[in-house]
């Protein structure tokens, strides 16, 4: 959260820099971490700093998990979970075609803008949701050498959880990642996306939910 408003891009982000961020960073709590953006800046030669994308999915993650209990109702048993990702704005139509058809469509702004959702969930399967949160107006993120442009779409998934060994999570990572390519929502993982710690169903999921909330010919 100290982090992320350096990319912030709404009327306040200014304000949030002066009043927010710099005190915390003068904190000596968080030398450390004011030594890591320094460093990471230096050697971006002045165009970006580092930023740990985990603990943010995470955080993704449990808010898709309390918003689907909240406006949905779904409590997630055991069996069930969530996965979280930032994709490249290239997606956006897909997933506003995912977030439209939906059975029930929800939305909230937090902050007047600093914090924003939206939400939809499956007509055959309640515990199958998708969600779309924006930081600060829209925050871009890089790291992916194979991808190009900004990366600001972060999208969570409740959904069925599988388990498969380490061969099949591969194989069917990159099946996914190829498919899912082609449409121009690949996300961007801020690391090779071999190393990439969540399951290979992300994408999977999701293309199950834009088939799922298809409207019937």
């Amino acid at each position: 959260m100290i982090v992320l408003p350096f990319g912030a891009k709404n009327a306040d982000a200014a304000e949030i820099l002066t009043k927010l961020v710099l005190p915390r960073l003068e904190n000596k709590a968080n030398a450390k971490l004011l030594r890591e953006l320094r460093e990471g800046y230096a050697r971006s030669g002045g165009t970006s700093i580092p930023f740990k994308h985990e603990p943010m999915e995470e955080l993704f993650e449990m808010i898709a998990k309390a918003l689907a209990l909240q406006h949905f109702g779904v409590r997630l048993a055991e069996g069930y979970s969530a996965t979280a990702s930032l994709f490249s704005n290239e997606g956006e139509a897909f997933f506003e075609q995912m977030l439209s058809a939906g059975k029930n469509q929800v939305s909230g702004d937090l902050g007047e803008g600093n914090f924003t959702f939206e939400g939809a969930q499956a007509p055959q399967y309640p515990e199958l949701t998708v969600w779309r949160f924006r930081f600060y107006g829209g925050v871009d993120f890089g790291g992916d050498p194979n991808m190009y442009g900004p990366s600001s779409l972060a999208i969570a998934v409740t959904k069925h959880k599988k388990c498969d060994g380490t061969v099949a999570k591969m194989e069917a990572r990159q099946r996914a990642l190829a498919f899912a390519a082609t449409r121009g929502v690949a996300p961007s993982t801020y690391q090779p996306l071999a190393t990439h710690g969540y399951a290979p169903y992300q994408l999977e999921e999701m293309l199950r939910f834009a088939q799922q909330t298809r409207p019937a010919r």
